[in-house]
């Protein structure tokens, strides 16, 4: 919600599936935006509705009993916060940018193996939490759970995922850039 950046220091800003975990999501946009450039670009992915999620939907609910509890006045991490049709964009369209594109994109998870799922994921942010509140071998079990039921016959894993996405031009907001 306060990124350590001066005003308009990017060309382009990217937040992958992360506006979602913060306590006050227009101010983390409205970051975005002060950190673009004028005529740069803001583009944000947040994941798609749960029915595209099979990842998230797999493993979520079995990993929150193991997160901590969040900071006093914090609320809860929000995953699907701004998977809703028009969530994204709508967020983004109060920070005063012009939409260039937004849509959905199948982003599927595919594993070799499920000692190669537990190595992509097991560093995640949200991963690393449950870790350090309920140690490495509950969380693995998690993640060993989720990878046997989306095994394929080959040993790799792959869960379908959906990803929402909007891109935005800086050029037409309402502090005066042109």
């Amino acid at each position: 919600e306060e990124l350590p950046f001066a005003d308009a220091s990017f060309d382009a800003v990217v937040a992958v599936n992360s506006v979602f975990y913060a306590a006050n999501m227009a101010a983390a946009m409205r970051e975005l935006v002060r950190v673009a450039r004028c005529g740069g670009r803001v583009v944000v992915t947040a994941w798609g509705p749960p029915e595209k999620c099979k990842f998230l939907r797999a493993v979520m609910p079995a990993l929150e009993p193991l997160m901590p509890p969040p900071p006093p006045g914090a609320s809860p991490p929000r995953p699907w916060a701004l998977s809703e049709p028009g969530a994204l964009a709508g967020l983004l369209k109060a920070t005063g940018l012009r939409v260039l594109e937004e849509g959905e994109v199948a982003c599927p998870f595919v594993f070799p193996s499920t000692e190669a799922s537990w190595r992509a994921n097991s560093s995640a942010g949200v991963n690393q939490a449950a870790i350090a509140h309920s140690g490495e071998a509950a969380v693995r079990a998690v993640y060993a759970n989720a990878d046997r039921a989306h095994m394929r016959p080959d040993g790799s894993v792959r869960f379908d995922m959906t990803m929402s996405f909007s891109g935005w031009l800086a050029s037409d907001r309402n502090d005066g850039c042109s």
